[in-house]
């Protein structure tokens, strides 16, 4: 039997349900991986349910992200992002704000020129009012700062994908 692809991301598609019921973060996390591991011992593969999820960052920004998404594609390079979107497509990147050549906003271009529909969520060390503004004007879809929650990543990227999703509904 092959083996079965399990992502803590995948839960947040019923991440909603758990928030509107009023349970705690650490409820919805249980309750998340909860489901995954239901999932994983009845032998549902969540290969087509598990978003695809880019990471592009090499510092402290993104750490617990990282641990949070579980399953993902990671690149620590900016000019590396058109070498992963031509061998995959995202439904969501996210990425660090500062590089050692680059920065959140070459991560958001070359995603925009290469997938302009891919939600583009940037982390930051600072939570700058004028850092989250300029974020948004350039076409970020979001812009988080530590600490970064399970709640947060998962409620973000649920968003992220239901975007993405309406996006390639439209066209």
């Amino acid at each position: 039997m092959d083996a079965v692809l399990v992502s803590k991301a995948a839960g947040a598609l019923a991440l909603n349900k758990i928030i509107t019921a009023g349970h705690s973060e650490a409820d919805m996390v249980v309750t998340v991986h909860t489901q995954l591991r239901d999932c994983e011992k009845r032998g549902v593969a969540m290969r087509e349910a598990s978003p695809k999820v880019l990471f592009v960052g090499n510092g402290p920004d993104g750490s617990n992200v990282a641990d949070i998404l579980g399953r993902f594609a990671a690149v620590t390079q900016v000019q590396d992002v058109p070498t992963v979107f031509a061998e995959d497509r995202f439904d969501a990147v996210f990425c660090g704000w500062k590089f050692a050549k680059g920065t959140w906003r070459d991560v958001l271009e070359r995603a925009q020129k290469l997938d302009p529909k891919t939600p583009v969520i940037v982390l930051s060390h600072c939570g700058c009012e004028e850092q989250w503004i300029e974020a948004l004007q350039a076409g970020a879809f979001d812009f988080l700062v530590p600490p970064y929650t399970s709640y947060q990543i998962l409620s973000v990227l649920e968003h992220a994908i239901a975007s993405r999703r309406s996006a390639r509904a439209a066209a």
